[in-house]
């Protein structure tokens, strides 16, 4: 059987994956992105050349910063979905509430990790100071999650 022979971006796209995957090379991230495990692994190591170009340094870079702002889309449109919802749904589905800030709290670690910034668990502060930025009032915020957990708890 011949062996299969990839792009540059196609490493690069991996690589990507696997930092997005905060380095760890899985079974499951190698079947997803149809290359050999083994393979994989020794593209992260470096061990492998053609893994170590220019070329590929870049295109893996343009392919993180491509995840960084997916997911910071996905985590946005949680966040305003769910600010919003309790003015358009006086009732709202707590598994459907519930997928959706494991959804944003996902794409925020893998933001996080693309950003090579902690991942830890950040402080009540931090999360003020980010709603903020976003120019939204803190005491609005928690009125109006405390407003969605009463609807929840119903």
């Amino acid at each position: 059987m011949a062996r299969r022979v990839y792009s540059d971006a196609e490493r690069a796209a991996a690589l990507a994956a696997v930092t997005a995957n905060g380095g760890d090379v899985t079974a499951k991230l190698a079947r997803d992105l149809g290359v050999p495990r083994q393979t994989l692994v020794r593209w992260a190591s470096g061990e492998v050349a053609a893994v170590r170009t220019p070329e590929v340094g870049q295109l893996k870079k343009d392919a993180e910063e491509a995840i960084d702002a997916m997911c910071e889309r996905v985590a946005r449109f949680g966040l305003q979905y769910v600010l919003r919802w309790h003015e358009t749904e006086p009732d709202p589905d707590p598994k459907l509430l519930s997928a959706v800030m494991t959804s944003v709290g996902i794409s925020i670690d893998k933001m996080r990790i693309m950003r090579e910034q902690s991942t830890a668990r950040i402080t009540i502060d931090d999360l003020r100071k980010a709603v903020e930025a976003e120019g939204f009032e803190w005491g609005d915020v928690i009125a109006e999650a405390e407003a969605i957990v009463d609807a929840c708890d119903r």
